[in-house]
């Protein structure tokens, strides 16, 4: 939490602005009817827990003049949608703060709006690295550390093996390209040549798969994969076929959050396509990184008050059975924890 430990305190800075008043209003922009990994659908109720104990509580409104309450509105992780839903929260809705949205390329122009109407701006899950720029965008706090970080950890496990010449294969899907983005970069910072380098969108043909790792093979030994789980085992499957993890080549794939709380080792390369047996073999080549999970009775209680929430009016959304048994199911969600954290703190310095 140190992360959003320090988010937090630049969230806090960018408040000082608006202590005259003691009526607050947060826009909060989501993609919220997306069948997404971090849709409003399944997390956007943390804000209403935040903003009721920030209301009621005595430790964060130590003087009962803070009133703070929030409107949603629907970005669909989509950039022109995001950028006339912010324009509506500050015309229309005159909203002190926004938070979202988690899409980098819908976030790219609302943050460009915060910054030039100094409104203070932060997101969770945004990761593209241009939103370091804090000229641009001058606003914004993310809670999600930067994936430089995951790339300065592999440049030091690579020097332990002085290699120096990569292969990257990347998905356009979200958060996969941003984190390709931002390791490319560590990259090519650190004179290590990536000697080849393909990108594809989602559900990759069997034909791309087949040339792209024919290709690897002329150019480079050491392969990155920037992939979802099925696309990350169709190409290890793949690559099982063609030779090539007999120990000649490693491959990094990287992931963002694993998909459980306790991180379980064979759900890496574990499917339902009978190939179970070749993919455990295949996997035997890969080296896996991935950001941590938070866990414990604290996170699984917030969890399962999320997702009842987000089942009862005003939002009544019907979603998955893992939802219905008390989960909301979202990977992402428990970054909402530190845009809570945030918005108490805020109350704090208010009162």
């Amino acid at each position: 939490m140190c992360i959003a430990g320090s988010f937090s305190v630049a969230f806090l800075l960018l408040f000082v602005g608006l202590v005259h008043s003691k009526i607050y209003k947060l826009g909060l922009l989501t993609p919220l009817y997306d069948d997404l990994e971090f849709a409003g659908k399944t997390s956007a109720a943390a804000v209403d827990m935040a903003i009721e104990r920030i209301n009621s509580d005595s430790f964060y409104n130590r003087n009962g003049e803070i009133k703070m309450t929030f409107v949603i509105r629907d970005t669909k992780c989509n950039s022109k949608q995001a950028i006339g839903q912010a324009a509506d929260l500050w015309y229309n809705e005159s909203v002190d703060a926004v938070i979202g949205p988690p899409c980098s390329i819908a976030c790219r122009g609302v943050a460009e709006i915060t910054s030039f109407f100094k409104i203070p701006h932060i997101s969770w899950v945004a990761s593209d690295p241009d939103l370091d720029d804090k000229v641009m965008y001058s606003t914004l706090s993310r809670t999600l550390g930067p994936f430089s970080k995951m790339g300065e950890f592999i440049v030091d496990v690579m020097a332990q093996y002085n290699w120096k010449r990569v292969v990257t294969l990347s998905s356009n899907y979200l958060q996969y390209m941003d984190a390709s983005k931002a390791i490319r970069k560590v990259f090519n910072d650190n004179n290590i040549s990536i000697a080849y380098q393909s990108t594809y969108d989602r559900t990759p043909a069997e034909k791309y798969i087949t040339q792209t790792l024919l290709k690897t093979k002329t150019e480079g030994r050491i392969v990155f994969l920037f992939s979802p789980f099925e696309d990350r085992r169709r190409f290890m499957l793949k690559a099982h076929d063609l030779g090539m993890t007999k120990g000649d080549y490693v491959f990094y794939t990287i992931d963002m959050l694993p998909d459980e709380q306790q991180f379980d080792p064979d759900s890496i390369w574990r499917g339902n396509d009978g190939r179970d047996a070749e993919a455990r073999e295949a996997f035997k080549s890969v080296f896996h990184v991935s950001l941590a999970a938070l866990t414990g009775k604290q996170i699984s209680g917030f969890r399962q008050e999320v997702g009842r929430r987000m089942r009862s009016p005003p939002y009544s959304f019907s979603l998955t059975e893992n939802v219905k048994n008390g989960y909301p199911g979202e990977k992402w969600f428990y970054r909402l924890i530190d845009r809570v954290t945030n918005i108490r703190l805020f109350s704090m310095t208010l009162s």
